[in-house]
């Protein structure tokens, strides 16, 4: 579960098998419509509607278009705010985000930021290229550039960054990040980067990361290159329950830059799950350095529909919104923390609609099964009707782990994942109909 949801989080959802008594799981899609949001009023002790996102999806359930509305109080009706764009390629994969802002001077869209990314034959991730309009004309020019480089197992060892110079009309490398590993129980894990910046490249910053037995990040120490060394500045603290879900993050800053530095509280937030791990809360604290306690901020509240299951979200979601529920997500009440008590914030609710098999003749919609669930390693996996190509896990930090091809035409499939440190991971199922299917399962050894 993560730490990136904010009050605007986008939720881009793919597929619900439901049942309930008016709806059969074999014969619906659930699709995601909208997403609403209202604030609350404590003056006047009523809801007020502010804004509300669209979304629309492709034929393979990727969304390609995102439009913001904000709600106008003098009109009483909704008016556009901004949209996004996306185009996807054949196996899914996010080619390029378009994001525009309505301009009320020219009753147009205007460009905002357009990202170009480009991917290798196994789907890495290796270019991507943001193109601004800085002049407000309505054209993009270049202006920033992302480049990956893996070792031979797949994990990242060089990304660089380049600036697009104006007067040479051409890229700039700026700066690079340089990753290094270490064994892990077994596995390897991103230990440290290094930032290298302006034109003498010297040691900007550095991360060292450490891991549990599971293959959780348990805390991250930030350093600062000043005065001739690297000086410890932040740092940052994971704790997870068996599942592997995360019940706390705690953000720490030093008090001093020494070779053992000494840190204080700053904030943390704290998570609940239900059975399912759905999370059912999280609590937003900031620490009060004169009465040394922690002084309660914001909390949000997520209500389901037990009655739907087998979400499944789009690939690239997961990481970005930092939620992905089992269960349909029906609002996230915000609250904050006033004169020591809750009071309402925010309310976000989400709207989607059915779609009926009947009326998708070119697709044959099978609930996919993976079990057992949690797994000791060996997964089973059935796509009813149609055949399986491959299937590529990850964990919950993005990382591939685990890759499988299957040659021959079957729906059924069987790995071996006896091998992962226990904990939380995303499978990814694709089959030959290019359809991918993210679900969430638990290693438990």
């Amino acid at each position: 579960m993560g730490l990136k949801f904010y009050l605007f989080a986008i939720l881009n959802l793919i597929i619900i098998n439901s049942h309930s008594q008016n709806l059969n799981k074999k014969d619906v899609v659930l699709k995601l419509d909208s997403m609403h949001i209202q604030q609350f009023d404590l003056s006047n002790n009523k809801w007020n509607v502010i804004n509300k996102s669209q979304y629309s999806f492709d034929d393979k359930f990727n969304n390609i278009l995102e439009l913001g509305l904000g709600y106008n109080n003098i009109d009483s009706k909704f008016t556009k705010n901004y949209k996004i764009e996306r185009e996807y390629n054949s196996n899914n994969l996010l080619l390029s985000n378009k994001i525009y802002n309505w301009n009320t001077i020219i009753n147009d869209w205007m460009p905002f930021d357009f990202t170009n990314n480009i991917y290798d034959s196994a789907g890495k991730f290796i270019l991507s290229t943001i193109y601004n309009d800085n002049n407000s004309i309505g054209l993009y020019g270049p202006s920033l550039k992302k480049a990956y480089q893996y070792d031979i197992e797949g994990k990242m060892i060089l990304e660089n960054d380049s600036i697009w110079n104006n007067s040479d009309n051409a890229w700039e490398l700026n700066g690079f990040r340089e990753y290094s590993y270490a064994l892990n129980s077994g596995k390897n894990n991103k230990i440290a980067y290094y930032e290298l910046v302006n034109s003498d490249f010297v040691i900007a910053d550095s991360s060292v990361y450490k891991f549990d037995s599971r293959g959780n990040i348990i805390s991250i120490n930030k350093y600062f290159f000043s005065n001739g060394s690297l000086n410890a500045i932040y740092n940052y603290s994971y704790t997870y329950d068996f599942n592997g879900n995360l019940l706390q993050f705690i953000h720490s800053i030093t008090t001093d830059m020494g070779i053992n530095p000494s840190y204080i509280n700053m904030n943390k937030t704290e998570y609940t799950y239900d059975q399912f791990n759905n999370v059912m809360s999280n609590v937003y604290s900031k620490w009060n350095d004169s009465l040394d306690i922690w002084d309660l901020e914001t909390k949000n509240i997520y209500e389901y529909d037990y009655q739907f299951r087998n979400i499944i979200w789009p690939y690239y979601s997961i990481y970005r919104d930092g939620i992905n529920p089992f269960n349909k997500l029906k609002n996230i009440s915000i609250q904050s923390f006033i004169n020591d008590q809750w009071k309402d914030s925010y309310k976000q609710f989400y709207y989607y609609s059915p779609i009926f098999k009947s009326s998708m003749p070119e697709f044959d919609f099978q609930p996919l099964s993976i079990y057992p669930n949690p797994t000791n390693g060996f997964l089973k996996i059935n796509s009813g009707n149609t055949n399986i190509n491959g299937v590529e896990v990850s964990d919950i930090m993005g990382k591939i782990v685990f890759i499988a091809n299957q040659s021959n035409k079957q729906n059924e499939m069987q790995i071996d994942l006896s091998d992962l440190n226990n904990g939380g991971y995303f499978v990814q199922v694709c089959t030959e109909d290019l359809n991918k299917s993210v679900s969430k399962i638990i290693l438990a050894k």
